[in-house]
């Protein structure tokens, strides 16, 4: 179990942070960086990872290599939308717990609730310090405009799954457009990473009545077919080395 503390001097009405990672977090005024949570008020506890993107650790010496990376790269069904709070079940997680001890594999977890592929026509300018950040109607940047910062740069890359979709048919894409992005992206990967395993993950049903910002048409609504050309597209051998199949689950 790690902990991390930190305290910002400045007012901040806003903070960037994945929003259903699933963990408990906790805000509160002042500095107590250090303090026990039972200090805390309930109303400052949260499911969100709030300032922090990532830990780092490192490894037990110089000449130790890093592990073999693997990136799950999508939007909240990685991030951790739905698992079981403070029990590390997302998905990644698991594949973590099988695969990390017997392979020697590190697994990282690139999700971002309500990140799409596609650019949205809604969404603002990207943020002048990161062109890679900012808020849209989705969250993120298009996963086409993430891949270089948050997957390429990740030491010793061996795989890449990527679950991502659904959010663009909530806001109305067709699947030959969402097919095309993920040609795109397995494109460039494989151009920028020579040897890297790509999975592709087809999109599961969704049970939800809203997309995750509360805009656009009813989750009911969306086209059901559009789902199923994507996922059938997925399975079908050629531009993915394997599928993890999350709609058969």
């Amino acid at each position: 179990m790690v902990a991390v503390s930190c305290y910002v001097e400045v007012d901040t009405p806003r903070l960037p942070m994945h929003a259903r990672v699933w963990q408990r977090s906790v805000t509160t005024p002042g500095n107590v960086a250090f303090s026990t949570e039972s200090l805390f008020p309930p109303s400052s506890i949260s499911q969100s990872s709030i300032l922090l993107a990532a830990v780092a650790t490192a490894p037990a010496s110089s000449s130790t290599p890093p592990h073999p990376a693997l990136v799950c790269l999508g939007d909240s069904i990685t991030e951790g939308m739905g698992s079981t709070p403070d029990a590390n079940a997302r998905y990644p997680d698991l594949i973590s717990a099988s695969l990390a001890a017997p392979r020697n594999l590190a697994v990282l977890n690139a999700g971002i609730s309500g990140n799409r592929l596609l650019p949205h026509p809604l969404d603002p300018a990207p943020h002048p310090g990161h062109p890679t950040h900012h808020r849209g109607y989705g969250a993120g940047a298009p996963l086409e405009s993430r891949l270089d910062a948050d997957v390429l740069a990740v030491e010793n890359l061996r795989c890449v799954a990527i679950l991502i979709g659904i959010n663009d048919i909530f806001r109305g894409a067709n699947a030959s457009d969402i097919i095309a992005a993920h040609i795109r992206v397995a494109q460039h990967l494989r151009a920028r990473s020579p040897g890297v395993v790509l999975y592709g993950g087809t999109l599961p049903r969704d049970r939800s009545r809203r997309p995750p910002s509360g805009r656009g048409p009813a989750r009911e609504e969306v086209p059901e077919e559009e789902r199923r050309r994507v996922n059938e597209w997925v399975r079908t051998p050629g531009v993915y080395d394997g599928v993890l199949d999350f709609d058969e689950a």
